[in-house]
């Protein structure tokens, strides 16, 4: 028969053994657990930024599409009127600058546009390089640091032991 301070060795480094393996299983969930959600939280924000650019490039065509029926109108008006006036170069320099004019209003529509997509590429960029940054600060519970781990309750487990074995060398106190 086994003697009690041999029981209670093992008694707690079976208890230290299973408290430290479930720590590490926990911490290893738990890291699990949040990098399916920063993962996820990742997916979403991109699936999020490439709906806000269709719809930031739908908008801007609609726009284009717009002034250009706006200008298309626009120069029919100043032809028939020049028409009606009889032409010339007054006439051919309206026209001419209604041109530019257009152009340019269709170069500020596509310049805007331009940016705006451009931003949407760096958000998306940025949220790309902040989810990296917080998938590699998730603490993960190591093998080698539950192993210390259970080494250091197997000791600690032998040292109760052996203290409580030895008979106590303290001396008495002598009195003078």
């Amino acid at each position: 028969m086994c003697e009690p301070t041999t029981i209670m060795m093992a008694a707690m480094a079976i208890v230290s053994t299973a408290t430290a393996a479930k720590a590490h299983d926990d911490g290893r969930r738990t890291a699990n657990m949040q990098t399916d959600a920063l993962k996820e939280a990742a997916y979403l924000q991109g699936n999020d930024l490439q709906r806000q650019q269709s719809q930031e490039a739908s908008a801007a065509a609609d726009q284009m599409n717009q002034h250009a029926r706006e200008a298309a109108g626009e120069m029919a008006r100043a032809s028939v009127i020049a028409g009606e006036y009889g032409g010339g170069a007054t006439a051919d320099r309206g026209l001419a600058v209604l041109g530019v004019q257009s152009g340019e209003r269709l170069a500020t529509i596509a310049s805007n546009a331009g940016r705006a997509d451009e931003q949407t590429r760096f958000d998306a960029y940025a949220g790309t390089r902040r989810a990296a940054g917080q998938l590699a600060s998730i603490q993960r519970p190591s093998a080698l640091g539950t192993g210390l781990q259970i080494g250091a309750g197997l000791m600690n487990a032998y040292a109760a032991k052996t203290s409580m074995s030895k008979p106590s060398q303290a001396k008495p106190p002598s009195v003078k």
